[in-house]
């Protein structure tokens, strides 16, 4: 049941998405060409760096996963622990990658993050409070008789 397991996660976290991934860049590329487009736009080069970025940082949690199910388990040697761990970080670094990317190549998702951000509501600000509201910056305990002490 564990190797079921094992596999079913590599064919949905890798697999599937990289087939998706090929077939849909494919379609584009071959689109491109058709239609003579000589230069790739900007959402086409997101599209293949973001593709290719996946593809580098999930294969060695994907292979160190199938090398730890048919060569060496976990628990008897400390190194494959140690790469799975790794190779589990670098997976994880491309979402960071990812919002970086974006954030380099597009001015419209720049503006967009940053409109986000400075329209965030955060109750815990004194800016974000409604006009005309009084802000209490002295906390008091609640549901003690008024003159009590703590």
């Amino acid at each position: 049941m564990d190797e079921v397991l094992k596999w079913a996660h590599c064919l949905t976290v890798y697999f599937i998405p990289c087939g998706v991934f090929l077939v849909t860049n494919s379609a584009i590329i071959h689109r491109l060409r058709r239609t003579g487009q000589p230069r790739v736009g900007k959402s086409t080069a997101i599209l293949l760096g973001v593709t290719t970025l996946f593809t580098l940082l999930w294969a060695p949690r994907v292979s160190v996963m199938l090398y730890h199910m048919y060569v060496a388990p976990v628990h008897r040697d400390w190194r494959v622990h140690l790469a799975l761990d790794v190779a589990n970080m670098v997976a994880m670094l491309n979402t960071a990658v990812n919002f970086g990317l974006y954030c380099f190549v597009s001015k419209t998702f720049r503006a967009t993050v940053r409109q986000v951000i400075h329209d965030a509501y955060l109750p815990c600000t004194l800016a974000s409070q409604p006009k005309g509201m009084a802000v209490k910056l002295v906390m008091e305990p609640s549901g003690l008789p008024k003159g009590a002490e703590v």
